[in-house]
């Protein structure tokens, strides 16, 4: 089942998480890192980002965080922002800051020259993304073919966001999926994505919301139902959050909710504090709340669960939207690797605190635009 594949913007709260988290559970994953859209404040400049800025600061911040292992790196939204030319700057900059990024491309990217300059040395070479609902098989060997690359070196990311995971049967439909691509040609690897979180936060001021993991359950289902080797098949999501990647929002944002996303088996428990009051009072509410919910795996779970920890008993001081963010991804991604697993049999060391942990060092930014949506 391991590698994890997480699908992640490529946001501060979401690139700091797993640059933190453990190196056995880093091991274990392999993001697609989204970068996001061009419009979208950056938290360092306060401002969005320009072309060069994009493909500069994107290479920059890859090799701080991620420097060492295998990630993919989808440009779908900032590509017509950027042009073939800031594609290729893009890539170039992210590729030499890390040797093991594979590009992430879409069928139609297949058939475009520019993307044949991305190809790695080594398998995985490139990435394929494509919808659920759009798998042309005949068409993505033909793109193969075009671009130079045998099947053997792709690692094919299905998407299925907003598909029905709550339909009874729908693993089935999964599984056909996974069957058709697999048919077609031996791939490095068929990766399904999806998540069941809503668009918006759907916990009211001072509750508490548990979000099924739908798309964990209907994966369990569609790997048993399916004639593919398990090992062929990975998982991913987009930790604990929405698919969608391109929110709508008032001009200037708004401010973002006070909540954690907790991960337990099952679900995702949203936790939101008051609107109202100090920020510091709201999100140690929060994390008491977490606390003594009877669902908190211990401080020793994870760096974030330390932090969870700290601040529910008043020893450390609120943090920032994304640092929130950060904690969310990193609880939820050391969750993940630590469910994968334990299906196969694998097991990881729980952190160590020592009763008078120091705070980590915050960072002096500002929250990335996420918005009461986010």
């Amino acid at each position: 089942m391991l590698p994890y594949h997480p699908a992640l913007r490529f946001k501060q709260g979401e690139y700091t998480a797993i640059a933190k988290i453990a190196r056995d559970i880093q091991r274990q994953i392999q993001p697609r890192f989204i970068i996001p859209p061009p419009k979208e404040s950056d938290p360092a400049k306060g401002r969005p980002l320009t072309p060069d800025e994009i493909a500069y600061e994107t290479g920059r911040r890859i090799g701080k965080n991620w420097p060492f292992e295998v990630a993919f790196l989808d440009a779908q939204c900032v590509a017509s922002f950027l042009g073939d030319s800031g594609l290729r700057t893009l890539f170039r900059t992210a590729q030499s800051q890390n040797s093991k990024l594979v590009a992430v491309a879409t069928v139609d990217d297949l058939f475009n020259p520019t993307y044949a300059a991305f190809l790695r040395a080594s398998a995985p070479r490139i990435s394929i993304f494509v919808p659920y609902e759009k798998v042309d098989t005949k068409r993505m060997l033909d793109g193969m073919k075009s671009i130079g690359c045998a099947p053997e070196d792709c690692v094919v990311f299905v998407d299925f966001n907003k598909a029905p995971f709550e339909l009874n049967g729908i693993e089935i439909a999964v599984a056909a999926i996974f069957d058709e691509i697999a048919a077609a040609a031996q791939w490095h690897r068929i990766v399904f994505q999806g998540s069941s979180f809503p668009k918006t936060n759907p916990a009211k001021a001072k509750g508490t919301f548990a979000v099924t993991r739908h798309e964990w359950n209907v994966f369990q289902a569609a790997i048993k139902e399916s004639s593919a080797s398990p090992e062929l098949i990975g998982y991913g999501d987009y930790g604990p959050d929405s698919s969608e990647i391109k929110f709508s929002r008032k001009k200037g944002g708004a401010a973002p909710y006070r909540h954690i996303r907790y991960t337990i088996d099952g679900s995702n428990v949203v936790v939101r504090g008051s609107d109202t009051g100090t920020q510091a009072s709201a999100m140690k509410d929060v994390c008491r709340t977490i606390l003594t919910s009877g669902k908190f795996l211990g401080r020793d779970y994870s760096y974030a669960d330390e932090a969870i920890y700290q601040i529910g008993n008043g020893r450390w001081s609120a943090g920032t939207p994304s640092m929130w963010r950060e904690w969310n991804m990193a609880h939820h991604i050391t969750f993940i690797v630590r469910q994968l697993g334990a299906q196969a049999g694998e097991t990881f060391e729980l952190s160590r605190f020592s009763e008078d942990a120091e705070q980590s060092s915050f960072w002096p930014e500002t929250e990335e635009g996420v918005s009461k949506q986010s």
